[in-house]
């Protein structure tokens, strides 16, 4: 249950192309098992959801513009299939809303992001630099509420925090924010 790899954020940051054409957006839809592509890795873990947030911005005729998208990485994202043969109906049904949480987490951040690179207005060209750093701000709280939840509920075992959590989650989404 990951959510951003440390290296792609710089990659990220030098080469928005590259990192753009690894993930794809899944917005206004649950996550299915058949989105998690990747190699299942050996662990007490039984399935990751790698998320990434790309940013992208311009100035033209001195007007800032940008972007700011939530991705999910269906090749790094994996589920164990030995699990799934495994498990019931529902158990499958808890983790794969655990993994959405990951998703959903990366969404309203981004949402976060967006509302305040909005607010952003052109001033000079230290306008980009201020936009960066607002973006990896965002970045790093990304980091933190992932590792805050996957603490909390120790990923997904704890279902009390799971369920405290899933009610969080879901009303950041209506808020567009999310507090840790």
């Amino acid at each position: 249950m990951k959510y951003i790899k440390p290296g792609l954020v710089i990659l990220l940051l030098l080469s928005a192309n590259i990192c753009f054409a690894q993930g794809v957006v899944i917005d206004h839809r649950p996550l299915t098992w058949s989105d998690f592509r990747g190699k299942a890795e050996k662990g007490s873990v039984k399935a990751k959801t790698y998320t990434y947030m790309g940013y992208e911005s311009k100035v033209k005729n001195n007007k800032f513009s940008y972007k700011v998208t939530c991705y999910f990485n269906p090749k790094l994202s994996w589920v164990s299939k030995e699990y799934l043969r495994q498990c019931t109906k529902a158990q499958s049904v808890y983790l794969l809303k655990h993994e959405q949480g990951h998703y959903d987490i990366a969404r309203i951040i981004a949402l976060e992001a967006d509302k305040e690179l909005g607010a952003l207005r052109y001033k000079d060209k230290r306008t980009i630099q201020r936009a960066k750093g607002i973006f990896n701000k965002y970045v790093k709280k990304l980091k933190a509420v992932q590792q805050a939840y996957d603490r909390d509920t120790k990923h997904s075992l704890v279902s009390k925090e799971q369920s405290r959590w899933n009610d969080k989650i879901e009303k950041a989404l209506n808020k567009g924010r999310i507090d840790l």
